[in-house]
């Protein structure tokens, strides 16, 4: 698709992509997102992060349409731009909730599982206190709290390499694993480009045929770029890529800088390519 034919939708990671790494600063993105917002083009953030959390971030970054959280397991549609109801929406405040992917008890077996295999040498995220993930993630303590909050995925750390087994005994009880850039991920049989497809047809249902922006930093995002049709790799902060992202993906543009000031660049010169 050609930009200045379709109208542009960025689908983006957060952390080490719209939101710097180590200080979750935004400010070198402001001008994209400015004229973003000037152009009418949707920015739809696709995290990891739980769904009270990207709220927060939602109104930081001044944005009000949907995103997707937990690697894709949930979609949040604002309800002033998507008024009907459908089957399976829980209703959320200002928001209702699609949720895509299994919850509880599957979750714990998977759990169950990894400690058996990897033993003493796994933490999950949501087991720890606000103040322990704030230190190991530099988090205000503020959203620390709302971090730990998870419903669909379980982030974790393991003290060295994963077990070789692990994989398949997650996949036998229909789970998965993915690599972020903090945690390893443990999910159901969904991922990010799964809902970013899905959204992408609601929004063009609303706002006509879409070019579909992609902007991720780690392996986790492999799959927000696949569905995009223009894909946007972001370095780490040392300037190197992810390899398991970039590679073999057509029409993929390297950010020319790590976090915000790279996607603020890439996203400017499409945003200005039509």
């Amino acid at each position: 698709m050609e930009i200045g034919v379709t109208l542009p939708a960025i689908f983006t990671d957060l952390d080490g992509t719209l939101l710097d790494a180590a200080t979750y600063s935004f400010d070198p993105a402001l001008p994209a997102l400015a004229e973003a917002a000037v152009r009418g083009v949707p920015v739809v953030p696709c995290t990891t992060k739980t769904e009270a959390e990207t709220r927060s971030w939602m109104d930081r970054l001044g944005l009000r349409g949907p995103f997707i959280f937990e690697n894709g397991a949930g979609i949040a549609l604002p309800v002033r731009e998507f008024p009907d109801p459908r089957p399976g929406e829980s209703p959320r405040e200002a928001y209702r909730i699609v949720a895509l992917a299994p919850e509880g008890a599957r979750l714990q077996e998977g759990k169950v599982t990894i400690r058996t295999l990897a033993g003493g040498r796994v933490e999950f995220l949501g087991e720890l206190s606000a103040p322990e993930v704030a230190a190991r993630t530099g988090l205000p303590l503020d959203l620390a709290a709302l971090a730990r909050r998870r419903t669909f995925d379980e982030p974790f750390t393991c003290d060295g390499d994963l077990p070789a087994d692990l994989p398949a005994a997650i996949a036998a009880i229909g789970l998965r694993l993915s690599r972020g850039g903090r945690f390893w991920h443990l999910h159901g049989p969904v991922d990010k480009g799964s809902a970013v497809r899905r959204l992408a047809r609601e929004l063009a249902g609303r706002l006509g045929p879409l070019t579909v922006v992609g902007a991720g930093d780690s392996a986790l995002d492999r799959p927000l770029l696949e569905a995009a049709d223009i894909a946007v790799a972001i370095p780490r902060p040392d300037g190197s890529f992810d390899e398991e992202l970039c590679a073999g993906l057509p029409f993929l543009r390297r950010a020319h800088a790590p976090g915000p000031a790279g996607w603020n660049r890439a996203i400017l010169d499409i945003l200005r390519a039509g």
